[in-house]
């Protein structure tokens, strides 16, 4: 199963409920504004959710997450959140591993995360640790272009037939050459809203200008596209990965 989750923000929330009888969503929503998404849940159409960390956003605002609220949170959301994604350390593995390991003593299915520029090693960990099989990748936001493409080669030849969800990259590029499990993106509304660009028309971000418009439902539907074409595309290879995940939900 292929899933592009649209990332959760208080600010386009009016889009999903708008629009909540065309079709369910599924998103992807940060533990810094889960209290905000559970007060409003109710009047959205949601396929399903997940809840993540934030750890990136909230280490760029130069604020901190203490990871036994963190996980506390994650207990509470247990039969609502399909998955929870570890809390990371942002440049220390060493400190995101002691994270996870908390989460997983505490009975948190937390999945691990896996950074471009984190030494290979902890990959293997990532792999061999993670207790649903499936791992996380990030990095990818604002990669310049440089180098991105080996590395995640190198990722799925020694992960294989891991499932794997990547952070902040579901892109048309991504989709059609890499296998995801699930990914996620928040450009379906910072696009239009910061940018002026819109994918809606083209398949890729076009710059319109329009930055008052306040119905993202275009983006949504593309989103959705391309959540279909991965589906379709890579059918085979993940029954593979699925495996992987029945296996780990017996043992």
């Amino acid at each position: 199963m292929t899933v592009v989750r649209l990332a959760y923000s208080p600010r386009n929330i009016g889009t999903l409920i708008d629009h909540a009888a065309e079709g369910p969503v599924n998103l992807l929503v940060s533990y810094d504004v889960v209290d905000k998404f559970l007060k409003r849940k109710d009047e959205l159409n949601i396929g399903s959710w997940v809840l993540d960390s934030g750890a990136f956003a909230v280490w760029n605002s130069g604020r901190t997450i203490d990871n036994k609220d963190f996980i506390a949170c994650a207990k509470d959301m247990a039969g609502e959140a399909e998955e929870v994604y570890g809390l990371d350390v942002i440049g220390s593995f060493i400190a995101t591993a002691k994270n996870l390991e908390e989460a997983w003593a505490d009975g948190v299915p937390a999945i691990p995360t896996f950074h471009r520029h984190d030494d290979w090693k902890w990959l293997d960990w990532c792999c061999r640790k993670s207790p649903t099989g499936k791992i996380a990748i990030g990095g990818l936001a604002g990669k310049g272009r440089t180098g991105y493409k080996e590395w995640l080669q190198k990722v799925f030849a020694l992960c294989w037939p891991r499932p794997i969800h990547a952070f902040a990259y579901a892109s048309w590029e991504a989709v059609k050459t890499y296998p995801f499990h699930s990914s996620d993106s928040s450009s379906w509304f910072t696009g239009g809203a910061r940018f002026g660009t819109y994918s809606g028309y083209t398949g890729r971000p076009t710059y319109v200008g329009a930055r008052l418009i306040e119905d993202f439902w275009g983006e949504v539907l593309e989103y959705q596209r391309r959540e279909r074409y991965a589906k379709a595309v890579w059918r085979k290879q993940l029954v593979e990965v699925q495996e992987v995940l029945d296996r780990h939900a017996e043992s």
